[in-house]
């Protein structure tokens, strides 16, 4: 087989598009040999989510690049991102504006699909099932093997936690057959509607859900009350805050009690508390300096590593709370408001 030439990127901008398309559909059918699939999804993100390509990526003849994408719950639909344009006679990229997708992003979402393809692959060749249910390894060894596992193969650290049973009891819960009624399934259905639509909205939660990471004097609490009731959101002094935090993996959000003067003093107290308990999903600056670093070997420059960062994570620093060092948090799905007792279940 000839040696295909490669083309400078610079002269021709239609070479440099199709040859990181060949890589990504090369990369593709490479994760499904891997994975031996043919219908599965082998890409697999940095938070363990799979999806994959419902045909080949393909360069248009009007300067297009179509990304055919699914998932496990359907068809995501087809990305059409813009990526060449004529200027003067001559075929020049499209780099797209406020408003456009252009080439820059084809380029990261190509980027992204390599990548995937990478973890897909490794993943399903390197990850131990037992790591689930054998409860008679301790949780907090197979929670270490499994965050191992996903340093070394480009995986957010959290990825797959909710997979890995704490106790024996939990799995055989999961097992036991529930025999219901009509009328006990209908009302077992309405509840949960009335759950889902709850944590959706991240409103209505029951006090038990509910971790405070400070408290105020009894009398401080009981003022607090009194001058809201007549003055709403417009009171000046400390308040009651609702923080939701998402871990990483999973669809439920952490809820967090804080009394504090603004919604960023809440968090600040919010990720202190968090420190002092022990969990895990923060993440400290050695962390995202790593992850930088890790994108910089990709080939990105600083402005587009930050615009990357930006999007899902979220710097703290609540060292005046007492936290040992400043942190970071995810964005996604971040809420801070004013607490409400009245929308809180006893």
């Amino acid at each position: 087989m000839a040696k295909r030439t490669i083309l400078i990127e610079a002269v021709d901008p239609v070479a440099k598009i199709q040859q990181l398309i060949d890589a990504a559909n090369q990369a593709y059918q490479n994760a499904l040999k891997s994975q031996n699939m043919d219908e599965e999804e082998p890409l697999m993100d940095k938070d363990g989510d799979t999806y994959g390509l419902s045909g080949e990526i393909k360069l248009t003849g009007n300067g297009y690049i179509i990304i055919p994408l699914r998932s496990y719950f359907g068809n995501l639909g087809a990305e059409k991102i813009k990526v060449l344009t004529k200027q003067g006679g001559k075929v020049k990229l499209f780099n797209g504006d406020f408003y456009d997708q252009g080439w820059k992003d084809a380029k990261k979402i190509l980027n992204n699909i390599i990548r995937d393809a990478e973890i897909g692959s490794k993943h399903f060749q390197n990850y131990d099932p037992s790591w689930e249910d054998d409860t008679d390894t301790p949780y907090s060894e197979r929670m270490a093997s499994l965050k191992a596992h996903n340093k070394s193969i480009g995986r957010n650290a959290n990825a797959g936690r909710d997979y890995i049973t704490k106790e024996s009891t939990e799995r055989d819960n999961i097992k036991k057959t529930i025999k219901l009624t009509e009328s006990d399934l209908h009302k077992v259905i309405v509840e949960s509607v009335k759950r889902c639509l709850n944590e959706v909205s991240g409103w209505t939660l029951e006090k038990g859900d509910i971790r405070w990471a400070n408290e105020v004097d009894p009398e401080d609490e009981q003022e607090y009350y009194e001058r809201y009731a007549g003055n709403g959101d417009n009171y000046a002094g400390i308040k009651p805050y609702l923080v939701q935090l998402w871990q990483g993996s999973g669809y439920q959000l952490m809820s967090f009690g804080a009394w504090a003067t603004s919604a960023e003093h809440a968090l600040e107290v919010v990720v202190a508390y968090i420190e002092k308990e022990g969990w895990d999903f923060l993440f400290c600056d050695e962390e995202v300096e790593q992850e930088m670093e890790e994108m910089r070997a990709e080939g990105k420059d600083d402005e587009e590593i930050w615009q990357e960062i930006d999007n899902w994570a979220y710097h703290v620093d609540a060292t005046m709370e007492g936290a040992s060092q400043p942190h970071y948090v995810y964005t996604e799905n971040l809420q801070i408001k004013i607490y409400n007792p009245d929308n809180v279940k006893d």
